[in-house]
């Protein structure tokens, strides 16, 4: 009597994967979950391969998405108290005129990013 062919092997389950993540993911899913893990800005850009122009790209494109982004991920807290003292507790129109009052070298999307975390987490008052 022939044999039946062995009955394939079970495909395992990794034992990292969280349940809900799937491999269709978009890539600044990932850097925002390596932040959102407590990862830092340095271990993101080296994780990721990524320099930080494109690390701060992510972040802005999932706060579009609704996820929590926390501004101290990138800035420092005195930049965070410079950009709150200069900018105020109102949501400016333009971001390029308050460049000029804030100190040499801050970047458009540094401030870009405060905005949008601040705007995000309801902080639009002077805190």
């Amino acid at each position: 009597k022939p044999l039946a062919p062995p009955a394939p092997a079970p495909t395992p389950t990794p034992v990292n994967k969280l349940p809900g993540d799937d491999e269709a993911r978009p890539s600044h899913y990932w850097t925002w979950r390596l932040f959102h893990d407590g990862y830092t800005l340095a271990d993101c850009m080296a994780i990721r391969s990524l320099d930080r122009e494109l690390i701060l790209d992510h972040a802005l494109r999932a706060i579009d998405a609704g996820w929590p982004v926390d501004a101290s991920w990138f800035l420092s807290a005195e930049q965070i108290a410079t950009f709150a003292q200069v900018i105020g507790p109102k949501e400016p129109t333009r971001i390029r005129p308050l460049l000029e009052q804030l100190p040499r070298g801050t970047r458009y999307e540094d401030v870009q990013l405060y905005l949008k975390c601040r705007q995000s987490q309801g902080q639009t008052g002077g805190g």
